[in-house]
């Protein structure tokens, strides 16, 4: 497999249909999803010649941590959806490649389990603001215990949309761990869990809560980009939500000029 095409139809021969239908979907027409590749198609590289390639080094550093592969593992979730080896997996390649990994809260592997098997590897924590702030607290003192080197601030969600997966309950073997959510599972579980009221002062209160750097995923504007530097983040990832929450926004690539444009 050469081309990540060629990994999106290895998984549709390989995954269940359902579990097929989760990876694959987004929201409403799904406009945006089908934008996000799209839109990546519209860019060139300017090539400059007659340089020093006999020694490349890929080498970089995020947040003060070095890494050898400059792509990171993003924040997906279920990942025993597709491998019963879920999250293990994931962390394992993430750190044989020594780059970062972006673990979720709705992880179907506890997040310790996740950290021994990806260690010594570069792990970062995805976090919600749940109605239970205290479950959200606990989720951040854990990351920070088990070794974490951030905490990724999911803000692009105040509620989970209806996308266009099928199936209204998740398989029986599906749970997360470190949320205390088990089986039988549906939408409507989890969309209570998140709470709809969030806003910069939840920033602030994360902020608050850890020394860890706070990078918000799901910024698309300049705007937030300036609101979020205010407030005080060590980051932010430019983000849709993979077009899978609300359909008919920019493409992720596209919002990247915006906010470096805020930011510079």
């Amino acid at each position: 497999m050469f081309s990540l095409s060629d990994f999106e139809q290895f998984a549709q021969q390989s995954l269940s249909s359902d579990a097929w239908s989760y990876y694959s979907s987004g929201a409403g027409l799904q406009q945006t999803m089908k934008d996000n590749e799209a839109a990546f198609l519209r860019y060139r590289l300017r090539p400059r010649v007659l340089r020093d390639v006999s020694a490349a080094d890929t080498r970089t550093s995020i947040l003060g941590n070095t890494i050898d592969f400059p792509v990171c593992v993003g924040v997906t979730a279920m990942h025993k959806l597709a491998h019963d080896d879920g999250e293990l997996a994931t962390a394992r390649a993430a750190t044989k490649y020594k780059t970062c990994m972006v673990l979720g809260s709705f992880s179907t592997t506890a997040m310790e389990e996740v950290a021994e098997a990806g260690s010594p590897g570069l792990q970062w924590l995805q976090l919600y603001i749940f109605r239970d702030r205290e479950l959200t607290r606990s989720l951040i003192t854990q990351a920070e215990r088990v070794g974490f080197k951030a905490i990724v601030l999911t803000v692009d969600q105040p509620v989970i949309g209806p996308d266009s997966y099928k199936s209204a309950s998740l398989p029986p073997h599906i749970s997360f761990p470190d949320i205390g959510l088990s089986g039988p599972i549906n939408k409507e579980k989890v969309r209570n869990l998140i709470d709809s009221s969030v806003t910069w002062e939840e920033v602030d209160w994360v902020k608050g809560l850890t020394k860890l750097p706070v990078v918000l995923k799901g910024i698309l504007t300049a705007e937030d980009a300036v609101e979020a530097v205010r407030h005080g983040v060590q980051g932010i990832i430019v983000s849709n939500h993979g077009g899978r929450q609300l359909d008919g926004v920019l493409a992720s690539v596209s919002g990247i000029s915006f906010s470096l444009c805020a930011t510079s």
